[in-house]
């Protein structure tokens, strides 16, 4: 499938996912009710995380630091006083201390999971926060407590911006009406209501698009004849506009567009082996993907360049199968080092180099013990069948005995005759 083939398939699904309707709500309180929601279940995941000595975990213990300097100005949720922009990049994504302690943790605890995705909707990430909530909910053997956490926070991503996508289709109507200014400005309220609305910045680059290219048109009634035209190239709006729709929403298929091959090379990525599989969790978060799956899932998410979501998945492919891969080494190393550099460090080395046993950190502890892997089995199975496969070299060997055989052993068999069974009459 050629790059252009794939282009074609990646808008022809934008754009239907573009004409889905979204339910009007109230614009204030659901906004507010989701970051504090999603805060209480940060504090609760905290007071786990600090319970036990941190001596041996030197990530954790300087997280906690950065993150009781965010909450000292941040208001308890009961106090109802509206709550303050958190920095998610600089407390979560991209802060060092924090992907430290993201490996002193066992692979995919479920409460790590809740606390990842909570934080980010307490600053206003919905769609990033809905993606991990998803991926905590692969994880098998998840208590009902920590699912319902993960399932709340998932509601809440929709509820919290519903108001926002009621601007966005507003702005979308009038985009299809050639009214730029009018849907510049609709998604101009929908950003203000939602800052971290990535379908609002992907329509505006969109729209910020097609304004430049119907002001091209109309200048070019003005020149003579036979003047040269220039080329068409997106103005900087559009540019900036797409780079903040992936940053907010990175699987929206709208914001892959502009001239940089690397943004090709990710749409192509995600078309072909990311998409696919987001949308089965996306609709059906708790029914886990096989393991294969996950892994390409992964690897998708880190050629695509993002990076958070690629740890994150590879962290379910480690927890299924016990242990770290000596190719799980690289690939963490590869995302790391474009995500917060200063976390790649010797004690990162030593726990996902599986050189010593170090200790790790439980905060939940899954139910039940997850099944084997189903590839695992299917090839012990393969073996098993192989070995008991007959030797070409001996004589087949007939289904039933002959009548041969049978009468030679009727006439050395001294076991008395068994009798013969009478079965029932037929009835006339």
């Amino acid at each position: 499938m050629n790059a252009r083939v794939i282009l074609i398939l990646a808008c022809s699904v934008a754009c239907a996912l573009r004409a889905e309707p979204v339910a009007e709500t109230p614009p204030a309180e659901p906004r507010e009710a989701a970051k504090r929601e999603a805060w209480t279940s940060v504090v609760l995941i905290i007071s786990l995380l600090e319970q036990g000595d941190t001596n041996a975990f030197p990530g954790i213990r300087a997280w906690l630091e950065d993150f009781h300097r965010i909450a000292a100005n941040t208001p308890p949720p009961e106090s109802g006083k509206p709550f303050p922009p958190i920095d998610t990049d600089a407390l979560v994504t991209r802060n060092p201390h924090f992907w430290t302690a993201f490996y002193e943790v066992q692979p995919g605890d479920p409460g790590l999971a809740l606390l990842h995705s909570a934080l980010l909707l307490s600053g206003g990430e919905a769609q990033r926060a809905s993606a991990l909530a998803a991926f905590g909910l692969q994880r098998p053997g998840i208590p009902e407590e920590i699912k319902r956490g993960l399932n709340s926070i998932l509601a809440h991503c929709q509820t919290a911006q519903a108001h926002s996508a009621a601007l966005v289709n507003e702005g979308m109507k009038l985009h299809d009406h050639r009214d730029f200014a009018g849907a510049l400005a609709c998604d101009e309220r929908a950003i203000a209501d939602w800052p971290g609305n990535g379908a609002a910045f992907a329509e505006r680059g969109l729209t910020f698009r097609a304004k430049a290219m119907n002001d091209a048109r109309e200048r070019a009634k003005s020149q003579p004849p036979g003047a040269s035209e220039n080329p068409m190239t997106d103005p900087p709006e559009t540019t900036e506009a797409f780079a903040s729709a992936r940053k907010h929403d990175p699987f929206n298929l709208l914001a892959y567009q502009g001239d940089d091959p690397a943004m090709l090379t990710a749409l192509m990525t995600l078309v072909r082996s990311g998409l696919p599989a987001w949308e089965t969790i996306r609709k059906h978060p708790e029914q886990p993907l096989k393991h294969d799956h996950l892994r390409a899932f992964s690897e998708a998410c880190r050629d695509a360049g993002i990076d958070d979501f690629a740890l994150v998945l590879r962290q379910l492919v480690v927890a299924a199968g016990k242990r770290y891969q000596p190719q799980d080494q690289q690939f963490i190393s590869e995302c790391l080092r474009r995500l917060a550099p200063a976390a790649f460090t010797g004690g990162v080395l030593a726990r996902i180099g599986g050189e010593t046993r170090m200790p790790t950190r439980q905060i939940i502890i899954p139910m039940v013990v997850e099944p084997p892997d189903l590839t695992l089995a299917k090839a012990d199975d393969s073996a098993t069948k192989e070995a008991k496969k007959p030797d070409p070299d001996a004589k087949p060997k007939g289904k039933g005995k002959s009548a041969r055989a049978k009468r030679k052993i009727a006439d050395t068999d001294d076991s008395p005759p068994k009798p013969k069974s009478k079965g029932k009459k037929r009835k006339n």
